[in-house]
């Protein structure tokens, strides 16, 4: 195995404090990531709802009203 591939494969690296903090470094950015994709997911998600929404609130908006009387 070549030194480039020990130095970036994880399971080599030393569990020292900095190593630890590495491991933390490179779990908050993956974890930010993920949170950053499911973000942009769900606000496309509530913006094409939120859409239909408002399109069948105005057609129901514009619809005659009925006389019960």
């Amino acid at each position: 195995m070549m030194d480039s591939e020990i130095d970036n494969d994880l399971s080599v690296v030393p569990l020292d404090l900095v190593g630890i903090r590495e491991l933390e470094k490179i779990g908050l950015q993956r974890l930010q990531r993920e949170v950053r994709m499911r973000l942009e997911s769900d606000r496309a998600t509530y913006e094409s709802v939120s859409e239909k929404y408002n399109r069948w609130k105005d057609f129901f908006e514009r619809l005659p009203t009925a006389s019960l009387s």
